[in-house]
């Protein structure tokens, strides 16, 4: 007997455990699981009194926000709170403390609200907070707080739309100029292809040992050095240096009519090709001294000027691709225009990394424009605020420019998060 009421009294201890533990287990798989999966702009007109004090509604650059919570676990949460903070470029830090009701598992809530009033409504960064003080036991807490920021906003497979401006070569043009004092290229000019430089005198009875001008020695085959008058003499440089080239012309002339100093070549206003003092040297004899007397009779004298350079015109072309990245399809190119689709989204600013010599860059949007300003090394950028815009985009001016890299925007678009519940 007392064999049997032990064996019944360790049955009944069994049933006990076992009931035990299957009431814990039971419960231990019905727990909520909270996940923030998404941050969103809301739309919502805000109201305000115009100059006259009239009322309108207006939109801020982010009027409001939407908070989409999903309950992953296998059991319903209780009531909450959902803790909201944003940071703004006027320099305010907002709060929204939002009460969140139970949620049955597999339920997703989306909740909306606009933010304080005394703001301009724009977005630096922030963060989202469900069940902050942990109120209730859950899966996992893991996802129930979520930092979200400024993005991209032009998608990948978005149409960009550049335009290259480029110069092509024209007929040669001629300039002409007078002066005294000659250092070329007197026009300014660039792409020039011949430089002429003629000296009138009408003089008697002269005889001329040499002309000499300070013309780099190494371009003597691109140059011609002429004396004109009863008799006619044209020659390359006889001798020269580094620093200069010199004809010997070494003739007698009833009458002397015009010097004439003549260099062609490629891209001559980068050579250094014509400086004072270009010299016509007369040798004169002395018979009283007996001896020879030399002076240089172009001095002073009015150079005339002749500048020959290769005339351009400008041509345009359009070109459209789906990379953040571009280069040129011309030679030349002087300024490039590239526009991108924002979607109208608040956009706080852009940035493009030229690439080529740059002199300028201007940021468009809409119809609008704005100085660029050098970011980093290269980046030029604006920190603008808008919304509502068709396009954004920039004028990069220059010379040679070769294209761009890195065509980005930052802005406020949609925070998705992929989680695994």
């Amino acid at each position: 007997m007392s064999n049997y009421k032990i064996a019944i009294s360790f049955l009944i201890t069994i049933l006990l455990l076992t009931s035990f533990f299957t009431i814990s287990c039971s419960n231990a798989s019905y727990i909520p699981d909270l996940t923030i999966t998404r941050v969103s702009h809301y739309d919502v007109w805000s109201s305000g009194l115009d100059k006259n004090g009239f009322p309108y509604q207006y939109h801020k650059l982010v009027p409001g926000y939407t908070v989409t919570v999903y309950n992953g676990g296998t059991g319903a949460s209780q009531n909450t709170t959902l803790n909201f903070y944003i940071k703004t470029f006027d320099n305010k830090t907002l709060a929204k403390y939002i009460k969140m009701p139970a949620m049955n598992p597999g339920q997703t809530k989306r909740i909306s609200f606009s933010m304080n009033a005394g703001t301009d409504g724009s977005f630096k960064e922030g963060y989202a907070i469900i069940n902050p003080l942990n109120t209730f036991k859950e899966v996992s807490y893991k996802n129930n707080i979520r930092k979200f920021g400024l993005q991209e906003l032009m998608l990948k497979n978005s149409t960009k739309n550049v335009t290259e401006i480029y110069q092509v070569s024209g007929s040669p043009i001629t300039w002409n100029g007078t002066t005294n004092n000659y250092t070329s290229p007197l026009s300014g000019k660039t792409g020039i292809t011949s430089l002429d430089c003629k000296i009138n005198f009408g003089d008697r009875d002269i005889e001329i040992l040499n002309i000499t001008v300070p013309i780099p020695g190494y371009l003597h085959n691109n140059v011609t050095m002429t004396a004109s008058g009863d008799q006619f003499k044209s020659s390359s440089p006889t001798s020269w240096n580094d620093t200069s080239c010199t004809y010997k012309v070494d003739s007698y002339f009833g009458t002397i009519n015009y010097i004439e100093i003549k260099v062609v070549g490629d891209n001559l206003e980068s050579k250094n090709v014509f400086k004072e003092p270009i010299q016509v040297i007369q040798e004169k004899w002395e018979p009283y001294k007996e001896e020879w007397v030399y002076s240089d009779i172009a001095a002073g004298k009015t150079r005339n000027i002749q500048e020959v350079y290769t005339g351009t015109t400008l041509k345009n072309a359009s070109y459209y691709g789906t990379s953040f990245n571009y280069n040129v399809h011309h030679n030349n190119v002087i300024s490039i225009i590239v526009k991108g689709d924002n979607r109208g989204m608040y956009t706080a600013g852009w940035f493009i990394t030229p690439l080529g010599s740059v002199s300028k860059v201007t940021a468009l949007f809409g119809d609008n424009r704005l100085p660029a300003t050098v970011v980093s090394n290269r980046c030029y950028g604006i920190n603008h605020r808008i919304r509502d815009v068709s396009y954004i985009g920039f004028e990069i001016n220059g010379t040679n420019l070769q294209g761009f890299n890195n065509f980005k925007s930052l802005g406020f678009n949609s925070w998705t998060w992929q989680s695994n519940y």
